[in-house]
């Protein structure tokens, strides 16, 4: 860790919020949706991710929970619809 790194935490623990956040970007997450490049703070685990041209925020759990959830949820709607066509064309 940094100096400014350990500094910042040090600053969080006595004013119990974080100072100044410290993103940097972690892993990209593949969903049927796409590919998603969340940042995550390195001083206190906030997250934040473009999705669809809104940004969403919270902690790197949540923000995983919830690009998992809408890329399963979108997902399966496009393996729906595709059924769905395939039913029209057989008419």
């Amino acid at each position: 860790m940094t100096s400014e790194l350990i500094q910042r935490k040090e600053i969080m623990e006595i004013l119990g919020e974080c100072p100044e956040h410290m993103f940097e970007p972690v892993m990209r997450v593949k969903t049927a949706e796409g590919s998603f490049f969340p940042s995550m703070c390195r001083v206190c685990g906030h997250s934040k991710v473009l999705y669809k041209g809104k940004l969403i925020e919270g902690t790197g759990m949540q923000i995983a929970t919830f690009l998992a959830d809408n890329g399963i949820k979108n997902g399966n709607q496009d393996e729906v619809n595709k059924i769905l066509m395939a039913l029209e064309e057989a008419k």
